[in-house]
């Protein structure tokens, strides 16, 4: 329930943000430079949105602490996980997850020195974009993420990885198109040597999603039942991965532990996206009366699920060697 209520708490939060920031015509879009903001211009009124405001309010109002204003401050003092564990209650067990925290931890330290990527730019050897998707537009609904793993000629043998987005489908009207648009944006501006989409979720766009003639190299997870794979997808996608999802997640631990990825950790965004990636990785941990069985726990690890999918897919022989060449 504390877990839960913390995640509710700290995503509508964010979001009644960033709708103040937006009618205030302050153009900062990630949470922990608009905390930064606030921190640095502590006198600052906002003019519009006294509605916005007003739901803000609200909203703390069982967190006697602190306004709103304050919860962004201290945020911007003692970071993304010491705030949540200490004032929102967002805790999660992960003594027994599959990809260790400490692990999760090391590969940020690793990119401390990397800064988000906006643009390809000339250190880049191979870059792929993975997406998740999600459809449904229930409030609990899961997310779309996409994120991004390449290689860099001045970090030799790892795998250097980023959140380029994650959204839920309720927020917008237009979803597909939303995605579409998405999908168009950052291919135009990373050029992505291939597009990987986890081959179950995109059913309903076959044939829309080839339509942008994008470089896609969807994969299958779940080495069982491939009967939709076998019928829907292998005529549309020639030589398409099929993994074993448990499997997979051990595999990217494994990657985690040799140091393999590193998370971007060099400023306000990277951080911002790879602490979303860090908290939903935990999640994956051993059932506890069968531990050949994963169960999550928390939050649901959309951007995690983007990262097993892309280390599959960098390490696949027949998809590295014919799209984008060996990366390990």
């Amino acid at each position: 329930i504390f877990i839960a209520a913390g995640v509710i708490f700290f995503g509508l939060f964010k979001s009644l943000i960033n709708d103040l920031f937006q009618v205030n015509k302050i153009q900062i879009t990630d949470f922990s430079s608009q905390c930064q903001w606030l921190m640095n211009n502590q006198n600052y009124e906002f003019i519009e949105g006294k509605e916005i405001q007003d739901k803000l309010t609200e909203l703390c109002l069982s967190k006697t602490r602190f306004n709103w204003k304050g919860y962004m401050k201290t945020y911007a003092e003692v970071g993304k996980r010491a705030f949540t564990r200490e004032f929102l209650m967002d805790i999660i067990e992960n003594a027994n997850s599959i990809i260790g925290n400490e692990f999760i931890e090391l590969s940020k330290r690793n990119g401390a020195g990397i800064s988000f990527l906006e643009s390809r730019n000339d250190f880049i050897i191979s870059l792929i974009q993975i997406w998740d998707f999600s459809f449904s537009k229930s409030e609990s609904a899961d997310k779309t993420a996409c994120v991004m793993m390449w290689k860099d000629k001045r970090f030799p043998n790892k795998i250097l990885t980023q959140l380029l987005w994650e959204a839920q489908p309720k927020d917008y009207s237009l979803w597909k198109k939303t995605i579409f648009d998405k999908m168009q944006e950052f291919n135009g501006r990373y050029s992505p040597d291939a597009i990987v989409p986890e081959g179950n979720s995109i059913l309903q766009l076959t044939d829309d999603i080839k339509s942008l003639n994008l470089p896609l190299k969807p994969i299958w997870t779940g080495a069982t039942d491939t009967t939709l794979k076998n019928k829907i997808l292998n005529k549309n996608f020639n030589n398409m991965i099929t993994i074993d999802k448990n499997a997979a997640i051990e595999r990217l631990g494994t990657s985690f532990e040799n140091e393999e990825i590193v998370l971007v950790y060099g400023d306000n965004k990277a951080k911002e996206g790879s602490d979303t990636i860090g908290e939903q990785l935990i999640s994956w941990s051993y059932n506890t009366e069968d531990n050949s069985k994963i169960e999550e726990s928390g939050i649901h690890p959309d951007s995690g699920i983007c990262l097993v999918l892309g280390n599959e897919f960098l390490k696949s022989k027949t998809s590295v060697k014919k799209t984008i060449g060996t990366f390990l």
